[in-house]
């Protein structure tokens, strides 16, 4: 039997969301922005003059082409957080499930981008600075993404996300 009573969006469930949006979605995008900003200068004050300068290096690259690149680098968070939005709102009640899949693709990507995607010959940093906050990223965003799951599976989240609560066994049943 149901009760009548739909369960509320829990702290957690807005917090596991919020963060998701912000690691997931907002920080790529400022990275992705800067790394624009960065080539633009670059281009602009002519360092490096007579080399191949394309937008691939800054952004770790899935193809050859520094657009489809690009393409990727905004579509991927904006379609993340178009599933943040579903979430937000818990129907249909299978999405949770879909939230979890999301999270942990996006933290595989994030993994892949940090430390496995390197070009031949692409323009970085190796500087500590920037190591240590792409390890400070990894790390947050690991821990994000762990407390996502961990509070998605949990009963309340459940429960608003099935859109009642489960009846409890009465003293008699137990029997």
């Amino acid at each position: 039997m149901r009760m009548n009573k739909k369960p509320p969006r829990t702290l957690g469930i807005n917090l596991a969301i919020i963060l998701s949006v912000l690691f997931f979605t907002a920080f790529p995008f400022i990275h992705t922005g800067y790394s624009l900003i960065l080539q633009d200068h670059m281009r602009d004050s002519q360092v490096l003059v007579g080399s191949n300068f394309n937008l691939a290096p800054p952004i770790p690259s899935i193809t050859e082409n520094a657009y489809v690149n690009l393409v990727f680098e905004i579509f991927i968070p904006l379609g993340f957080f178009a599933l943040c939005a579903i979430t937000w709102i818990g129907k249909p009640t299978y999405i949770r499930h879909i939230f979890s899949v999301g999270v942990v693709w996006m933290m595989v990507r994030m993994w892949l981008r940090l430390y496995v995607i390197q070009e031949d010959g692409a323009l970085f940093i190796s500087n500590g600075f920037i190591h240590t906050l792409q390890t400070a990223y990894a790390i947050f965003s690991s821990l994000v993404g762990v407390y996502v799951l961990w509070y998605i599976n949990r009963a309340p989240a459940r429960a608003f996300f099935r859109g009642y609560y489960l009846q409890e066994p009465s003293a008699d049943q137990d029997d």
